[in-house]
């Protein structure tokens, strides 16, 4: 128990994840990794004065999630731990649904972190899941940057503080400390590519190979992340005239040493579609094989080569969609624009931005809210026109908006239908808010 929390405490002081003053916001689930965690975490406030919370997502994807959540709320009140929960739905749409919770956890960390002053957020990730990581992504034919894994500081404020522990060693510790804690009964699953790895791939690799396969992959990470660093700071140098809005420059790209184009790409896509998560470097290499004219497929994104750039490949017609939002908070992904838009409550009005976020009064709104195709004919009165309608097809000309755009603009209506806002266009003028409004809607479009 005393060898578990001295390397603990070394790794977090050797990396500065947690300094004097820290505000740290845990990502709990109540299983033995986030478990031991907190545990950990707790007995390091006897040696650096610093502030503990949990946060618990109940994203209702297997039965027991209530009882689990009940839980984590004994534990939290045993160990006098502020809680932060969140119930949501989760859509998949073209994600897996475990992809799709993970977004949504991350997503609400960094909300509950901005709000609440949490300075950093740790989550539970340990060596035997950075091996893992490597293995999944060496077999599917990551770069170097994907065998980097997972990285100890991302963002500059998420931690992974449980980065050097094995997890028979948390096991251990646990056992060692008489605390329960939850399974998820879907990890011993080997239909999943991480389970098969985890209880197949590496035992045999340890038993019938080598004993020291973890520590050996584990020196291997450091040495692809010390590379990856290095090849950071020389394309950062050229980056700036190389990307620029949405636009990759070939001509120039090729100029460069194939690390730093590969690199650059990487840096391209994730500009575009948020990460990097199930891009391999067979998509890397089939966008410098482009010639002029032709698309690549990538996940989620089409791709297109037009003379010396790369840019994404917009389809001229987009079919007709329609979706109903009975209740906020709620994430809503339109899988036939592939984005995600976000709903929920605020209590004063952000930055005002028209092209992706909207704030509306919420007594207003007749629900549920209906988001759909333009449609001919749509009119509605933006803000400051005070009553008086327009045709959106209209607006959209004077605006100069190109009819690629119009097509990845959503109408956002009431119950019967009245328009509430158009993506990219002012907000209906009868649902501003003002002075009397006592609930703001927030609609938001995230990557």
């Amino acid at each position: 128990m005393i060898k578990i929390f001295l390397k603990f405490r070394n790794f977090v002081i050797s990396n500065k994840l947690i300094e004097e003053g820290d505000n740290v916001l845990l990502s709990f689930s109540g299983g033995p990794d986030s478990t031991a965690l907190a545990l950990l975490l707790k007995k390091l406030q006897k040696y650096i004065d610093f502030e503990l919370s949990l946060f618990y997502l109940n994203h209702g994807l297997r039965d027991d999630s209530d009882e689990e959540e009940k839980k984590v709320r004994e534990f939290a009140d045993r160990f006098e731990l502020r809680l932060f929960s969140r119930k949501v739905e989760i859509k998949a749409g073209k994600a897996n649904i475990e992809e799709r919770a993970r977004e949504t956890r991350y997503e609400m960390l960094k909300e509950i972190a901005e709000k609440h002053g949490f300075t950093k957020i740790a989550t539970a990730h340990n060596l035997d899941d950075q091996i893992e990581t490597f293995l999944i992504r060496l077999l599917r034919g990551s770069g170097s940057k994907g065998l980097s894994s997972i990285p100890v500081i991302r963002e500059g404020f998420i931690i992974r503080p449980l980065l050097e522990i094995r997890k028979r060693e948390i096991f251990e510790y646990l056992k060692m400390m008489g605390i329960e804690y939850v399974t998820d009964k879907t990890n011993f699953d080997t239909k999943l590519l991480r389970n098969k790895i985890r209880h197949n791939l590496i035992p045999l690799l340890e038993n019938e190979y080598n004993p020291a396969i973890v520590k050996i992959l584990k020196n291997e990470i450091e040495i692809l992340r010390e590379n990856e660093d290095f090849i950071k700071g020389k394309a950062e140098e050229v980056k700036g005239d190389i990307i620029k809005d949405k636009k990759l420059n070939l001509k120039l790209l090729k100029k460069e040493h194939p690390a730093i184009r590969s690199f650059l790409i990487r840096e391209y896509i994730k500009k575009l579609r948020g990460s990097l998560r199930r891009i391999t470097y067979s998509h890397i290499k089939s966008i410098l094989e482009l010639k002029n004219g032709q698309k690549v497929f990538i996940p989620d994104i089409i791709l297109i080569r037009e003379y010396d750039f790369i840019l994404p490949y917009i389809p001229k017609k987009i079919k007709y969609y329609e979706y109903k939002i009975e209740k906020i908070p709620f994430l809503l992904e339109i899988k036939e624009l592939e984005k995600t838009f976000k709903f929920n409550m605020e209590k004063n009005i952000g930055e005002f931005d028209d092209k992706i976020r909207a704030f509306l009064d919420f007594d207003k709104i007749k629900f549920p809210i209906i988001v759909r195709k333009r449609r001919k004919g749509d009119r509605y009165s933006p803000l400051g026109m005070k009553g008086k309608t327009k045709k959106i097809k209209d607006i959209f000309n004077d605006m100069k908006i190109s009819k690629r755009e119009r097509e990845f603009s959503p109408v956002f209506t009431d119950a019967e239908g009245e328009i509430l806002w158009v993506k990219g266009l002012r907000i209906n003028d009868k649902y501003k808010v003002d002075e009397s409004t006592e609930n703001i809607l927030k609609i938001e479009e995230i990557e």
